[in-house]
């Protein structure tokens, strides 16, 4: 029962995160295309690191991946950060979503990646910290 649990906690965060990656794709190609910014494609980069972390939780938190779901999920924390915040088409849906106006399935959209990428990032460094204590 708890793996079910830990499943359906991943999916809360993989399922808006998929439209998010959609978006940023979207936005990385034409943004680069038709601005010549690179930040674009630092975006689009960095959102499928976080998207890849995402998908790698399905397999388990094992210790040898620790590291590597780690680098991939702060990536993805950081790019998607940057794509709400510094994009100019989504600073005012980021700024609405922030003062409350936005709509329940838009801080669901935003805010679930979030807080399972959050949650596992100090789920994993707890385990990384406990372990290099224990030896």
């Amino acid at each position: 029962m708890r793996k079910v649990y830990y499943i359906l906690f991943i999916l809360l965060g993989i399922i808006p995160a998929t439209f998010l990656l959609i978006m940023i794709l979207i936005s990385g190609i034409f943004g680069a295309a038709l601005s010549g910014k690179i930040s674009y494609l630092i975006q689009m980069f960095l959102g499928i690191s976080g998207y890849l972390g995402l998908i790698s939780l399905l397999r388990g938190l094992k210790k040898k991946y620790y590291k590597l779901n780690l680098i991939l999920l702060g990536l993805g924390f950081l790019g998607f950060n940057m794509f709400l915040f510094f994009d100019e088409e989504m600073t005012n849906l980021s700024r609405r979503i922030l003062s409350g106006k936005g709509s329940l399935e838009q801080l669901s959209q935003y805010v679930f990646p979030n807080i399972v990428i959050l949650t596992f990032v100090v789920i994993i460094s707890i385990k990384m910290y406990n372990e290099k204590n224990e030896k």
